[in-house]
């Protein structure tokens, strides 16, 4: 029976074949609902732009007929892009009548419009032509546009397929016939001949599907065949150490007191694995290339060979588990393997409307947050389990899964009230917004919000993720671990969420980046001797969780393989031997932790030297292997020793610790003298403007009134940028960083300018006393901080102090200061600066007070946000309360190191001449002068 009426949105199953009617709701079609829209009350469904098929909940059919109106209304791709309705069996087979958009030439103006009928076939696109089907047809009269509607009608029959697409007036635009062969002796046919009514938007497609009338007969079996796997088999276990076998991976905590993952077989094991084992690689942007990509196709004959020899590798280097973004065709040779979700990230992704999320993916990690309040994100985790999840609940080689990686849990703000407050920000109607409003309302507050109601709805948002994703994981597969989401580090989300994700997670993961103080033998969170101990830390993290912990990323990049490592997490080393010495302290430090599984290592093969991407610029020696796929061997050997006795090592407690004594710091008093005095300089003050010059052609200009100590900084005429100040202060633990926002006096005496500037403001106002002095005989200036006062009403807990190099970006607005140094180097000297491309200038900064605990310049958002990161943190100021001020006693000070010319190799002599001015270890320096 078909619909009478084609105005009305329908889909009729004949009474004959089915006997069964299906509204255009929902719950008749398997689909995203992030990508479909549906009206029942206009009838018609709306594809949003994201990319997806959906199929009509019918038996699987051998005839489909299918007449639809359908409207493209726009398409936001760079890309092919399609559009329509189709026949499709599952992912990897079916046939698609389409509108196609074709990508934008090198003019900018919109590439080409046209119709086809295709085919996928075995995962081969545009089979029809390689398997050479007989077509018919294929006539294109005219061309589509936006916003018009069109019918477009596909015939599916057991001798053929047939597409047809017509205007308003009825008249054919385009039609195709493709017949199909004989079917062989063993009864199949090489052609998609059965599926079931689909329509389908690929590339940020959206438009309107209308009168849909769809008849279906020949009814035919789903192929329920599933891909034989073979059965678990591993070499990786602990010997003699036994528990019950459930066919499964489990996690449990033994008679030893340890947690331990148990494998399919009931043997105790360790999770050792590596992070994107792929033949493709690391995809630059930039240069629109993969070097290991183009090494792999030279090297090996096929995806295969390549295969077979990765996982020999990983095996002889002792790992057993393929990481996240690990290719598919490395499973089941011996190695276990878990798989990403990313549940609550493909909902922040562009094209994905605005209600979805509550922070957009910004193309780079920790950006993401979902509407986790949506009413349909429920119904999005079993779509996403249903889809990801069911096809391997009974594969024994997988571990589990982890739900996201990295999402932004202090949405754009501090880890406590951030996600609130990114909430707050929303419109009126969106649906995380009216579930704040309602549990303030709820609360009876109708003002201030307090803290601890924001971290309450924080807890809010964090029970519905976790309650939501892990359910759904465990509806579609009971057997797998729910392997939680990957926090951005020990500080990636606020302590309440970590409780809530132990509440419903298996295993807790996250990625770690400590650093590996290797005179001293001890792994820390920070780059001070004080900072906390990784054991430490890790403890406190599993008594919130009570759940075992996997560490899923962790690095140490070193410079001597031509990657900059300008951008992305982990402390870097000048050479291999040192990457792999603080490599097997980390490893040797995590194993033996009891609570600890495990551990993914980031990762199999170098990142481009160009960077990855201008939103994701990292460009890290990450890799066991260069991108030519030259194992790093002192690593490799190293991994290949340590993980031959696991069981050892998580015996064997936590490595011992050295004790030295730190070096001697230099006060400010001390290396003024050692650097000399410019007397000669002359000040001059003209009203509020006051300026400085030296005879080596420094002039350093600023104003009274203005919000920097300089706003100017030239060289011999070469404006090179401005100098200021910053104070930062935790608030409830996070960071608060507070700008200088006036200079009120300057007072010159003595060949040393007095610069008294405030900042803040209403409670949290502040002041600074510091002092300038050029350098004699060089373009430098060293900058001391004298004193700081608390103005405001609210007590500074733990203040530092920053001294900021801002460049000037006048000449070319794409980056003409290019950062290049390496951040977080181990016995670097604390200096930093920018590099001007168009003329090798350059503006850095050095110290060797005993204060510093950050000394690092880099870029955000492209290029367009400056980080110049001198940073002073005194440790006898742990609280500035109001009305008090702080004398540094000369420990706060940097040496501003300013040149028109000369580049790396000025920059590096000045370096040098300072380094040794001012007493440091130059044999040291000397030893690791390897940064690029």
């Amino acid at each position: 029976m078909r619909c009478a009426a084609v105005a009305f949105l329908a889909a009729t199953i004949a009474a004959d074949a089915f006997g069964a009617m299906v509204g255009m709701a929902r719950s008749d079609w398997d689909g995203s609902p992030i990508a479909w829209k549906f009206d029942e009350l206009l009838r018609c469904v709306s594809a949003v732009g994201v990319d997806d098929c959906m199929l009509l909940k019918t038996e699987r059919s051998a005839r489909i007929a299918m007449s639809v109106d359908v409207m493209p209304k726009s398409c936001r791709s760079r890309d092919w892009a399609t559009f329509g309705i189709g026949v499709t069996d599952d992912a990897n087979n079916y046939w698609r009548l389409s509108f196609v958009q074709g990508p934008p030439g090198r003019d900018g103006k919109m590439g080409r419009r046209f119709f086809e009928l295709s085919e996928m076939r075995s995962g081969r696109w545009l089979a029809q032509n390689h398997d050479r089907l007989h077509c018919a047809g294929g006539r294109q009269d005219g061309t589509w546009s936006y916003g018009e509607t069109y019918n477009m009608s596909l015939k599916l029959e057991p001798a053929c397929i047939r597409g047809e697409v017509k205007d308003r007036s009825g008249r054919i635009l385009y039609v195709a016939k493709f017949s199909f062969p004989k079917p062989s002796a063993d009864g199949t046919v090489k052609a998609v001949v059965t599926g079931f009514p689909s329509f389908h938007a690929k590339g940020f497609f959206s438009g309107v599907f209308s009168a849909v009338d769809v008849e279906c007969s020949d009814p035919r079996p789903v192929n329920q065949t599933e891909k034989a796997i073979p059965p678990y088999e591993s070499g990786s276990f602990i010997p003699c150490m036994s528990e019950q076998s459930t066919g499964f991976f489990r996690v449990m905590k033994c008679d030893d007191g340890k947690w331990w993952t148990i494998d399919p077989l009931g043997r105790r094991t360790a999770p050792l694995g590596v992070n994107h084992v792929s033949y493709q690689g690391q995809w630059s942007l930039r240069t629109m290339r993969s070097i290991h990509r183009e090494t792999n196709m030279r090297k090996f004959p096929n995806r295969s060979d390549w295969a077979t020899n990765a996982v020999a590798r990983l095996k002889d280097w002792g790992f057993n588990m393929l990481g996240g973004g690990s290719d598919s065709d490395l499973k089941y040779r011996g190695l276990s393997h878990a798989f990403t979700l990313a549940m609550g990230e493909t909902v922040c992704r562009d094209g994905v409307p605005g209600e979805f999320f509550i922070c957009p993916n910004e193309h780079r990690p920790c950006t993401s947050f979902p509407n986790v309040f949506h009413p349909d994100f429920e119904v999005w985790c079993d779509y996403v389990a249903r889809k990801k999840c069911a096809p391997n609940r009974n594969d024994p080689w997988l571990i589990g899964y982890f739900i996201d990686n990295e999402l932004a849990w202090w949405g754009r703000g501090m880890l406590d009230v951030g996600l609130y407050d990114s909430v707050a920000k929303l419109p009126a109607g969106h649906s995380a917004r009216k579930v704040q409003m309602r549990f303030l309302a709820e609360r009876g507050i109708g003002g201030n919000v307090p803290v601890s109601v924001k971290l309450d709805f924080l807890r809010l948002a964090a029970e519905r993720y976790f309650s939501m994703t892990s359910a759904a994981i465990r509806r579609a597969d009971p057997n797998h671990l729910v392997l939680g989401a990957r926090f951005a580090g020990v500080r990636g989300a606020h302590p309440v969420v970590w409780e809530v994700a132990g509440k419903y997670c298996d295993v807790v993961t996250l990625n770690c980046y400590p650093w590996a103080d290797l005179d001293r033998n001890v792994v820390r969170m920070g780059r001070s001797p004080d900072s906390e101990r990784l054991s430490e830390t890790f403890e406190r993290l599993h008594k919130l969780t009570r759940r075992p912990l996997l560490v899923t990323e962790w690095s140490f990049p070193a410079l001597d393989t031509g990657r900059p490592c300008s951008h992305g997490a982990g402390q870097r080393f000048r050479t291999q031997s040192l990457r792999a010495q603080a490599s097997e302290l980390f490893a040797k430090t995590l194993l033996s932790l009891p609570y600890v599984l495990g551990y993914d290592y980031f990762m199999w093969v170098d990142q481009p030297a160009a960077g990855l991407s201008d939103a994701f610029p990292e460009d890290c020696n990450y890799g066991l292997l260069s991108e030519e796929g030259i194992p790093y061997r002192e690593l490799t050997a190293m991994f290949a020793r340590l993980h031959r006795n696991i069981g050892a090592l998580r015996n064997a407690g936590l490595p011992k610790e050295r004790k030295i004594s730190p070096a001697p710091a230099v006060l400010a008093s001390e290396a003024e003298r050692r650097i000399g005095v410019c007397y000669d300089a002359e000040y001059v003050r003209n009203g509020d403007r006051y300026a400085i010059s030296t005879p080596g052609g420094l002039v350093l200009e600023g104003g009274v009134g203005g919000k920097n100590i300089f706003d100017s900084v030239k060289v011999n005429g070469s404006d090179l940028g401005r100098f200021t100040m910053m104070l930062c202060d935790k608030v409830r633990g996070n960071s608060r960083w507070r700008n200088l926002s006036k200079v009120v006096s300057v007072d010159w005496k003595d060949g040393a300018l007095a610069v008294a500037a405030e900042g803040g403001s209403g409670a949290a106002r502040f002041s600074f006393t510091c002092r300038i002095v050029p350098v004699a005989g060089r373009n430098w200036f060293l900058c001391e901080l004298v004193k700081v006062a608390n103005l405001g009403s609210s007590q500074m807990d733990m203040p530092s102090f920053l001294f900021r190099q801002y460049v000037k970006y006048a000449e070319d607005k794409s980056k003409v200061m290019e950062f290049k140094s390496a951040p977080d180097l181990w016995q670097a000297p604390d200096a930093d600066a920018w590099f001007r491309k168009s003329d090798n200038a350059f503006f850095g900064g050095f110290t060797r007070a005993g204060t510093v605990v950050r000394f690092q310049y880099f870029t955000s958002a492209g290029g367009r946000v400056q980080h110049p990161d001198a940073q002073f943190e005194p440790r006898d100021l742990l609280l500035l309360k109001p009305g008090n001020c702080f004398d540094p006693k000369g420990s706060v000070w940097m040496v501003a190191v300013c040149g028109s010319k000369g580049g790396r190799k000025a920059w590096n002599a000045a370096v040098d001449e300072l380094a040794q001015t001012c007493e440091q270890d130059t044999r040291k320096h000397e030893r690791n002068q390897g940064q690029p």
